[in-house]
């Protein structure tokens, strides 16, 4: 679940660090965003991956590359 983008959303303070994270809450508004499938698919993603070097040096290099081109695309 680490890499993958439809698992990345933000939540506000209060409900993630007083609220321990609002779960229900946070669950029906992600529900909201993704759709009830995608999120039933990140629940049942319980498996645990085993990254190759060459794997983790492509995750890396895709991430690098978007982060860039996040920066150059803010006005």
């Amino acid at each position: 679940l680490r890499f993958n983008e439809r698992n990345v959303h933000k939540q506000c303070v209060p409900c993630n660090q007083h609220k321990s994270g609002n779960a229900i809450e946070y669950r029906l508004g992600l529900s909201a965003r993704i759709g009830s499938a995608s999120v039933e698919l990140l629940e049942a993603s319980n498996e645990i991956k085993r990254w190759t070097i060459e794997e983790a040096k492509e995750i890396k290099a895709t991430y690098k590359a978007k982060l860039k081109e996040l920066k150059y695309a803010r006005p």
